[in-house]
């Protein structure tokens, strides 16, 4: 600042541009580091500009681990508050990776270290403070100053003008003062050099004057002329001061006072000493109170991208949700098998999926009314085993009205899957993955355009084409090929996949392999396995044939799968239970109680995407069952349906050690 004020006094023309490479930007007393000049320099212009501050940090090892130390904060955020913000997101767990947050700051400045766990990274974990934290701020400039006893908004060069304006005037001001004082001083000194030369005579007029001080002073003035001033001095004056050494000191006095006169007289009446003193003056404030500068200023701009996946610690959870939104989130440590048939749900309520998911994924929910909503599973708050249910209808902002027909959990959303979409009044359609990439998380969105009445039925995700089974209300069948299906964008109603007659609706569908069968429970709780190489395979120009089964399809069945033996059904009633497929056909099944197929089997994880995705223990009737010689180890593992063997092996064993 005081190098630009020197170079306008010098050039008092200069331009914004010259001012900016002299000033390079704000200098704050808790450093930091400024980035981009773009906005710098609209300040400079304006008056009015943002500018982006930012803390310093350094990253380096410490004891095998990786730690980021914070060396300064962005002016005027509070140090304690900004750990608290840093620790309660490691409370939290908003982001994996930090082990601890320490606060090491002293008289030398500041420093607050952020430990973090061995496989922490450091460079994504700061991005993710900087950008949620007060560890980085944009600082707003709003130059309002008084000038002319009004406010005014000043650019940088109208800044310093003013500042140079208020300076001429205090130091004119002083200035003239300080020729005021010498010239009274030069007065009295020349009056007390004349009293040397005439001391005798003063002495006398002193000694007959009457009225004590003021006659002394009115004496003073008639009989020798001196000034009002001088007189008041002199009849004040000790007369040790009428020495030969005291008048000595006064010839060299006037000298000076002389001196300093002419000096005032010239820096008041010369501009251009006026200016040059001002120079003087400011080199000089620079030199003895000048100091290092401690913010940084970067030319370019910081842009911080973060790919939150990237900060989730890669594990996996056990994961349930019925269709009214019931869920439940458990580490795969502590959810054993046993403690799903604990399970009490409201009646009428099952299961729409059950497995293992891995925090990294996105979670699809898709409503009965062709609503979307996307969750990442990291969002999804961890319960524990004595945790009631939490419903996340209310996170999602589902109405009452709907309810969640399928969870899909995919890691990315790529091009080469697909849904197909089937609705009661058999509209269909398929639709890319990658579409999902343009929802926003946690809203609510249509995906599916309907006509009065109509809902979904069904939704499949899919990574390569199939045949589908469709079946009616009347006991009719279409397969066709999902190919017949055209791919439409979001918010369509699809095309009309087939003729069918008057009251009848599509009440089930499942994709298939060419000669895979199914498995059915109809809503009077019967069941049936349905080869499909029976089936009409058409177009879907095509009406539906019928069909030959014992089954009653005019209302939805409970549930539809493709047929395995290895298949295990849910019975959702007064509690939970479990039957092998062997077993319920030997069941006397309650038509008022929800049943459901799941395969027990099934392989989970990251990469594999199901729409029955489940994980139980295994029937002791079935040919699955378990060793009594088996390790320990290996009951373990397979109590979780074999899934990821490898990484729960590492789980079991650190846990063990």
């Amino acid at each position: 600042m005081i190098d630009a004020a020197i170079l306008m006094i010098k050039n008092p023309g200069i331009t914004i541009e010259e001012i900016s490479t002299i000033i390079l930007g704000p200098d704050f007393p808790t450093g930091g580091i400024v980035y981009g000049k773009s906005g710098i320099f609209d300040a400079f212009k304006t008056g009015k500009g943002k500018i982006k501050i930012s803390s310093d940090y350094k990253i380096f090892e410490k004891n095998g681990q990786n730690v980021i130390e914070i060396t300064s904060i962005p002016f005027g955020i509070s140090k304690s508050s900004l750990i608290e913000e840093i620790d309660d997101i490691r409370f939290d767990a908003k982001i994996y990776g930090i082990k601890n947050v320490i606060d090491q700051s002293d008289q030398n400045g500041v420093s607050i270290l952020i430990e973090l766990e061995q496989d922490g990274n450091p460079d994504l974990i700061i991005n993710y403070l900087l950008q949620k934290t007060h560890l980085q701020i944009h600082y707003s400039y709003n130059s309002v100053a008084i000038c002319d006893n009004s406010p005014k908004l000043l650019s940088i060069k109208e800044m310093i003008f003013y500042y140079l304006e208020h300076l001429r005037k205090i130091k004119l001001a002083e200035f003239n003062f300080e020729l005021y004082k010498n010239k009274k001083r030069l007065e009295i000194i020349t009056g007390f050099l004349k009293v040397a030369d005439i001391t005798d005579e003063v002495i006398k007029v002193i000694r007959a004057s009457d009225n004590s001080k003021v006659g002394v002073v009115s004496d003073l003035i008639n009989f020798f002329n001196f000034s009002q001033t001088q007189a008041e001095a002199i009849a004040s004056m000790r007369l040790y001061r009428l020495s030969k050494i005291e008048q000595q000191i006064y010839l060299e006095e006037s000298k000076n006072l002389e001196k300093n006169i002419t000096k005032f007289k010239k820096l008041i009446e010369n501009k251009d000493e006026f200016d040059k003193n001002l120079i003087n003056m400011l080199t000089d404030f620079k030199k003895h109170h000048g100091k290092p500068r401690k913010t940084r200023i970067i030319d370019s701009d910081i842009k911080i991208k973060i790919n939150k996946d990237e900060l989730v610690k890669d594990e996996f959870f056990y994961f349930w949700i019925t269709k009214s939104g019931l869920y439940k989130k458990l580490d795969i440590k502590n959810s054993l098998p046993d403690e799903i048939e604990k399970t009490q749900l409201p009646n009428g309520d099952f299961f729409i999926f059950q497995g293992i998911i891995n925090q990294k994924q996105k979670a699809v929910f898709l409503t009965n009314k062709g609503e979307i909503a996307i969750l990442a599973v990291h969002q999804i708050p961890e319960l524990n085993l004595k945790n009631s249910p939490n419903n996340l209808k209310i996170t999602l902002g589902i109405p009452n009205n709907q309810q969640i027909l399928s969870v899909f959990f995919a890691d990315s959303f790529e091009s080469s899957q697909f849904l197909i979409f089937i609705s009661k009044f058999s509209f269909a359609k398929r639709m890319n993955l990658d579409q999902l990439m343009k929802i926003k998380q946690k809203k609510l969105q249509n995906i599916f355009r309907f006509k009065e009445g109509d809902e979904l039925i069904s939704v499949f995700l899919e990574e390569k084409l199939k045949n589908i089974v469709l079946i009616t209300t009347q006991n009719r069948a279409l397969k066709m090929s999902i190919s017949e299906i055209p791919i439409y964008t979001r918010n369509s109603t699809g095309i009309k996949i087939f003729r069918h007659r008057k009251n009848e609706f599509i009440s089930a569908s499942q994709t298939i392999e060419s000669s895979e069968s199914l498995a059915v429970i109809d809503f009077n709780s019967q069941f049936e396995k349905i080869n499909t190489e029976n089936l009409f395979f058409g177009n879907k120009i095509l009406t539906p044939k019928n069909f030959k089964t014992k089954l009653d399809f005019s209302l939805s069945p409970k549930s539809i799968i493709i047929y395995n033996e290895n298949l295990q059904i849910f019975e959702f009633g007064e509690g939970l239970k479990i039957f092998s497929l062997n077993d319920f056909r030997k069941l006397k099944t309650n038509p008022k109680k929800d049943y459901k197929f799941f395969l027990p089997n099934i392989q989970s994880g990251k990469n594999h995407i199901k729409n029955n995705n489940f994980l139980l223990k295994s029937n002791s009737n079935d040919q699955n069952s378990i060793s009594k010689n088996d390790s320990t180890l290996e009951e373990k593992l397979r109590k979780v349906s074999e899934i990821d063997i490898d990484l729960i092996l590492k789980k079991i064993e650190k846990d063990d050690k």
